[in-house]
């Protein structure tokens, strides 16, 4: 139920910011953005390399020191016997890589769409006639004479469809970044509860002792 939350989560701010972008930014929005394309596209590269590298790592050392150990497994079995854990024992960790993956792949998508963008021309301001200029989506959406144009004038549509995949690509960017703090809480989870595995062992072990001497 929480993983369709979650998702439904990420398509409600996906339409919102599209939507948002599309309607009250401008047409040119991208020839002034702030973050070059070409740094946008480099950041993204390293990031969706540095997310496959950290799955690989992260997955197969938390088997090594975590989920393989004799002694978590039986702590796992003992607290499944006194129905104090319902979950399998494998199942924190496939949920864990299962994020790591699913963030690298929302990456890569960001990567690609970057990239198309970065084939579009350098649209400017462009000079219609009767006045017309298209400085917002609005100005075709909620015009006759937009839509008219739109149909007639070959550049207007380029400038249409510009403005459309910027303003998607843009909201796309955003629902990335809420995945990556979604993954990035959830390693911190894994760890945190790891620590505290840890932190209950050496307590039993610590009162064992004390018991003993």
């Amino acid at each position: 139920m929480s993983l369709l939350f979650s998702r439904l989560v990420l398509i409600v701010v996906f339409c919102f910011f599209s939507l948002l972008f599309s309607f009250f930014t401008e047409m040119g929005f991208f020839d002034r953005f702030r973050i070059p394309i070409g740094s946008l596209f480099a950041g993204l590269l390293a990031l969706t390399g540095l997310l496959f590298a950290s799955r690989t790592f992260i997955t197969f050392k938390l088997n090594e020191v975590i989920y393989g150990s004799p002694t978590y497994r039986s702590l796992v079995e003992q607290l499944k016997r006194d129905g104090a854990y319902d979950k399998e024992l494998y199942d924190p960790l496939k949920k864990l890589d299962s994020n790591l993956g699913l963030t690298s792949y929302f990456c890569l998508l960001s990567l690609l769409l970057v990239m198309l963008l970065s084939f579009f021309p350098e649209f400017k301001t462009v000079s219609l006639p009767l006045g017309f200029r298209p400085n917002y989506l609005s100005d075709f959406v909620f015009s006759v004479s937009g839509w008219q144009l739109l149909w007639q004038n070959s550049l207007i549509c380029s400038v249409f469809l510009y403005k459309v995949f910027s303003s998607l690509t843009l909201a796309f960017l955003v629902v990335t970044g809420l995945k990556i703090v979604h993954c990035i809480s959830s390693v911190n989870e894994n760890i945190k509860n790891i620590i505290e595995h840890w932190e209950d062992d050496y307590k039993k072990t610590r009162a064992t002792d004390d018991e003993e001497n």
